[in-house]
Formats: C-alpha cells, structure tokens, sequence
C-alpha cells in the first residue's frame, strides 16, 4: 500500500512555527489536526487527560464540550483534573 504524506509543522504556524516540519501519512495528519486543532504538545497532553476524565464521569460529552476544552486549553484558562 502507497501512502501519501504532507508536511505538519511541529509547533502550529498559527501560534509561532519555527520551521520545525515532519512528513506524516496524510490520513493521520488529517486525524491529528481533526481531534488536536493547534494545540500545543503539551496542550494535547492536558487535553487528552480531560476528555479520559470526563468519560468516566459523564454518561454523554458534547460536541460543544470539547470545542469550548479546546479554546480554554489554548487560552490558558483550563486546570487540569485528577
């Protein structure tokens, strides 16, 4: 199987690239910046823990839950649960 790749810049070009670029399968790259946006490493880490402690938490997370995580993440305005 061929894979097509594309370029996906290690920090976000919209919040301060510095170049860095890695080539990435192009189905995974799109996953990636579907589930992540522009979030930084370790805003995906921060992220990712949120949502695992919703799951187990909540019967259903919405769409709008998720997003509004994303721009509080990103403005700094998220506390991490444990």
């Amino acid at each position: 199987m061929k894979h097509e790749y594309s370029e996906h810049h290690a920090v976000p070009q919209s919040r301060g690239n510095y170049d860095k670029k890695v080539l990435l399968p192009k189905k995974f790259h799109q996953l990636w910046h579907a589930l992540f946006n522009n979030l930084y490493d370790i805003e995906i880490e921060n992220f990712i823990m949120d949502i695992n402690w919703r799951m187990k938490t909540k019967q259903k997370i919405t769409a709008e839950e998720i997003e509004d995580l994303k721009t509080k993440i990103k403005k700094g305005e998220h506390y991490l649960r444990r």
